[in-house]
This record gives structure tokens, sequence and C-alpha cells, in this order.
């Protein structure tokens, strides 16, 4: 996975990547709540996750086309981290 992290203290991990069918997100040391954002390859917003603490979940990717996508968490308009997510469906 490539993290990009732009708070010191700070973690946000999505593994494992590639992802075949379910990707676990944990993001740690978050001062304030965050929104997660996953775009296609286009640019086209595909999944929003809005107010989340620090916290472990899971993403279902079955409704997910196979390929790259980008992921960004913010903070209002500050950016925590951003990275690209690679889906294959055996």
């Amino acid at each position: 996975i490539i993290v990009t992290s732009f708070h010191s203290g700070t973690s946000v991990t999505i593994n494992p990547n590639p992802v075949n069918r379910y990707a676990t997100v944990s993001l740690i040391n978050i001062a304030d709540p965050v929104d997660l954002r996953i775009f296609d390859f286009a640019g086209r917003l595909v999944y929003k996750k809005e107010n989340l603490p620090d916290c472990t979940f899971n993403i279902n990717t079955e409704g997910f086309l196979q390929g790259i996508y980008y992921y960004t968490v913010n903070d209002n308009s500050n950016y925590i981290s951003q990275g690209k997510l690679l889906i294959l469906h055996e």
C-alpha cells in the first residue's frame, strides 16, 4: 500500500493491497473526525464514509470493478493521507 501522511503521529492503512474482497481500513491517532473517499481511475467518487474517529472497519469491494483506485482521508479541507488501492477479484 502507498500511504502519504501529512500529519505526524497519524496512521492510515488499508490492507491487504491488492484487495480481493474486503479491505480493512485503520485510522490511528486521528485528532478530528475525518472523511474517507475512494475514486476510480477516471476520478469518479465511488465510496465515501464521513466523520470517522480513530477506528478500524472493513469495506466490501465486490461491487467495485477490478483496477486501480485512489483514496483520500481528510479533516475539513486538510489532507491527512492519500494513496492508491488495487482491486483484483479472483
